[in-house]
């Protein structure tokens, strides 16, 4: 019977090179093979510079062998992978209203970007596909305002300096898991032969008939609502609105990408962002006497930033009002250690005249 030709198992003839073995000088290569020791020496390493360059050659062959036979691997495994998938949820599944297009005829995605990375659409998570960077250029996608992206940026992106060829293929196989699982998530909803992603004048944008209910987006809404609220004074208002903004913020911007360029600044952006909502729901709670709430939400910012002398100061008002005044003088000693440790600098004016009135024991 013969064995079917398996992509996983290479042959000795593949995989070995022929290398010849090394012969030490000896004795009898001495007087009597007419070459000195140094003439005998300079062969031997001319010999060897030669089975050195036939190695290269043939390391490169196999690098190029196994290049070929990683990409074939990949493309078989997520085949695989995806052809398991869709029959899970074949089994599994039930006719799913939350689907269907709606009044608009557009379907929303839900799109979790603060914390882990989740897609739902109704009730039901979307599959994002197996590959790693097909899942990382729909973030990609879903984070950019104009929900696209060229070609070119793409395989920048996330295939630097891979020739042209590769990264092409590479892309391909990325964009046809993705499409593929978002496929089955929303059904036909989309109309008949319609791709989630779609790729026109050399550009890969999302469908327009998908609405994207981003996390980030009202996250922010909630945050600008709180500053316009605590700007009018109405700071109950503005309470429940930052604290709309902490609810959602379950975690920095797209961890799975801490390291891309692209997500570095709006994730910085979005923490600051959070940090600010902290600081003011700290005062809002203060104001209504809700001293916990307050403290907690000073702990909170101080656990990400222990540079922050607005988040001490407010501690140090909380205990205060709170008749702990040892517990605010601490925090004053505490910031300061902070400050002085790790930047060499003390503490601004307005958190020095701030515990001075505390050792005055006047009110704050």
């Amino acid at each position: 019977m013969v064995e079917p030709h398996n992509p996983l198992k290479a042959s000795n003839d593949d995989i070995e090179p022929h290398i010849p073995p090394f012969d030490e000088p000896s004795a009898c290569d001495g007087p009597s093979s007419g070459l000195s020791l140094a003439d005998q020496v300079v062969a031997q390493l001319a010999r060897l510079r030669e089975e050195y360059r036939q190695l290269r050659v043939w390391l490169e062959g196999a690098r190029r062998q196994l290049s070929q036979r990683e990409d074939e691997i990949d493309q078989r495994l997520q085949d695989a992978i995806d052809l398991m998938q869709r029959s899970q949820r074949l089994l599994d599944s039930d006719p799913d209203p939350s689907s269907e297009p709606d009044a608009a005829g557009q379907i929303t995605l839900h799109v979790r970007t603060l914390g882990k990375f989740a897609v739902r659409c109704g009730d039901r998570a979307v599959p994002v596909g197996s590959s790693k960077k097909g899942r990382a250029i729909l973030r990609y996608l879903i984070t950019r305002p104009e929900r696209r992206a060229t070609k070119d940026v793409l395989l920048d992106l996330f295939w630097p300096g891979e020739p042209v060829e590769r990264s092409n293929h590479k892309l391909h196989i990325a964009l046809c898991s993705l499409r593929q699982a978002m496929r089955e998530a929303v059904g036909e909803a989309l109309g008949e032969g319609e791709e989630c992603v779609l790729f026109e004048d050399d550009c890969y944008s999302l469908h327009p008939g998908i609405r994207l209910d981003l996390d980030t987006e009202r996250f922010a809404a909630h945050c600008r609502a709180g500053d316009r609220l605590r700007r009018e004074g109405r700071l109950a208002e503005a309470v429940v609105e930052y604290e709309s903004a902490r609810a959602l913020y379950r975690g920095d911007f797209l961890t799975e990408d801490l390291y891309a360029d692209w997500a570095i600044a709006p994730r910085a952006r979005l923490e600051e962002m959070y940090l600010m909502a902290l600081g003011h729901l700290a005062e809002g709670h203060l104001d209504q006497g809700q001293f916990a709430e307050s403290i907690s939400c000073c702990r909170q910012i101080l656990a990400r930033d222990s540079y922050r002398e607005d988040a001490y100061r407010q501690l140090m008002r909380c205990y205060s009002r709170m008749g702990q005044r040892n517990q605010a003088l601490c925090e004053f000693l505490a910031c300061k250690q902070v400050l002085q440790r790790e930047l060499g600098v003390g503490p601004m004016q307005e958190t020095i005249a701030l515990y001075e009135q505390i050792v005055r024991e006047e009110p704050v």
